[in-house]
């Protein structure tokens, strides 16, 4: 009995096994990145929202690898998807200030140049607009095409592409802009009825145009809801159809978002303008071949972390290296990242040559916000654990915090680069005021 009893108690005193780290790689696997431009993480459900705007995204997170608290280099489309395709901060690669500023250089080490050296072959069926190869995002890929803003046409060409390209090792780039402005995908609303006569098409921007009451705002975001049950919907389909073609056992598919969308949370509506949680926090799931879900909660960044993620998966010979890869935090060692920068500049007004520029260091519990002008800076600090909604600047009392913060700021330097203006030919400028943006 005293026998057991010792045995027992040593056993109980044996450190407890760790869980096995399971291997996440898929050797050269086929890659496919979609990127839902505009869909904000909390209007997902499987990140909380309410509404059942994305029962596809929801079954599909159960298979994939799910980063709770991803979050986006920038607030708007170029910045953030340069950082996709290249792993850098938009102060590193130069695409910062909105509308004209730069462009991915023919030389650059992006994505789908790496994954073509490496024998892939390359093709994105994308929204255009800010995604035009005007502005580089073509570097590295064998078809580069837009049909317009629609994800239905674009995933139509992407079927074609992908069953030309049978028994082919392949990384697609899948855009739409289908939830960004304008909110034009009515007879998908299954979230509000609304009887009165506001004009959401005319919504937001040049900013005279907001709604006047609660009412006006709800059915603003039911339209903007309405836009990614659609989206949601030609996701299945176009799952279905990679199922129907048997490529979901070596196929590798993320999905994410390059920014998010505002709904007076910070009085206005839209994007580019701020660096709050609304615009930076974005969906990201990643689906590997042979692997269930899992639940990443701690911080990483989105968009610098998807080129190395996705050349660490398959194996990709990379000069680069994977420095920056999100499977790091799958196992849970460590938790998440330290922190995450994030940067935006625009001109408030587009015909002058004054702007402001923006830029946040986020870590688990608090973000710190920099913010330069003509003639001013000013800092704001929040408390996301008491704070999430980020309405009240702690910057004046919060000492400690803002100092830690403001230290690692300044360890990143705070530049905005100076390119020359880039020109928009006339069909791009078309594309670009179709949704709203004032050139």
């Amino acid at each position: 009995m005293i026998a057991s009893i010792i045995i027992a108690y040593i056993i109980l005193l044996q450190p407890l096994a760790s869980p096995p780290v399971r291997d996440y790689h898929c050797k050269d696997c086929n890659v496919i990145l979609v990127s839902l431009d505009t869909l904000r993480a909390d209007h997902v459900g499987c990140y909380g929202y309410e509404r059942d705007t994305t029962p596809f995204m929801d079954e599909f997170a159960e298979d994939s690898i799910l980063y709770e608290q991803a979050i986006s280099s920038s607030s708007w489309t170029r910045p953030a998807h340069a950082s996709i395709f290249t792993g850098l901060d938009p102060s590193e690669h130069g695409i910062l200030l909105y509308p004209r500023s730069g462009r991915i250089e023919n030389d650059s080490v992006t994505l789908a140049g790496v994954l073509r050296d490496n024998g892939y072959s390359t093709a994105s069926f994308n929204g255009g607009g800010f995604m035009n190869p005007s502005n580089g995002f073509d570097v590295g890929f064998d078809v580069y095409e837009s049909y317009g803003r629609n994800f239905k046409n674009n995933i139509k060409a992407s079927k074609e592409w992908i069953r030309d390209k049978r028994g082919e090792r392949f990384f697609l780039f899948l855009h739409g802009f289908d939830i960004h402005r304008p909110y034009n995908l009515f007879k998908y609303n299954r979230f509000i009825n609304y009887s009165g006569d506001y004009d959401v098409l005319k919504s937001c921007r040049p900013w005279d145009n907001f709604p006047s009451d609660d009412d006006e705002l709800d059915y603003l975001v039911s339209q903007y809801d309405a836009g990614i049950y659609y989206v949601d919907l030609m996701m299945r389909d176009f799952m279905e159809f990679l199922d129907e073609e048997g490529l979901m056992n070596n196929t590798v598919v993320i999905l994410t978002s390059d920014h998010g969308e505002e709904f007076f949370e910070h009085g206005s509506c839209d994007h580019v303008d701020t660096l709050y949680d609304e615009l930076i926090h974005v969906p990201l799931m990643l689906r590997i071949p042979g692997y269930g879900g899992a639940r990443v909660g701690g911080l990483v960044p989105a968009s610098t972390s998807i080129m190395p993620t996705i050349l660490d998966i398959v194996n990709a010979s990379s000069p680069l290296g994977f420095n920056g890869s999100l499977l790091r935090f799958v196992n849970g060692r460590p938790a998440g990242a330290v922190h995450v920068l994030s940067e935006t500049a625009y001109r408030p007004n587009p015909m002058h040559k004054t702007r402001q520029s923006w830029k946040s260091l986020r870590t688990s519990s608090h973000k710190l916000i920099y913010v330069e002008g003509v003639n001013f800076t000013r800092y704001e600090l929040y408390d996301l654990i008491a704070d999430p909604g980020e309405q009240e600047d702690i910057s004046l009392t919060d000492k400690g915090s803002f100092s830690r913060l403001n230290d690692l700021m300044r360890e990143h330097g705070f530049s905005v680069p100076e390119p020359e203006d880039t020109d928009l030919d006339d069909e791009t400028v078309s594309q670009l005021r179709y949704l709203g943006y004032v050139l």
